[in-house]
């Protein structure tokens, strides 16, 4: 089929995006999961407590 060897090209670029997407959801799930941290501390007040320790 010719529009398989047309495809061919594009796909290949698609594949790299996919895999940059990947990474950069990897690393924004992990900011997210860091934000939610950094938020449940200042919700509990557990940063007076820490800052009293030093």
């Amino acid at each position: 089929r010719p529009t398989d060897s047309g495809k061919s090209g594009p796909s290949d670029e698609r594949s790299t995006t996919t895999v940059i997407q990947t990474v950069i959801g990897r690393v924004d799930t992990k900011l997210n999961t860091g934000k939610r941290y950094l938020k449940s501390l200042v919700d509990n007040d557990d940063t007076d407590s820490l800052f009293r320790q030093y």
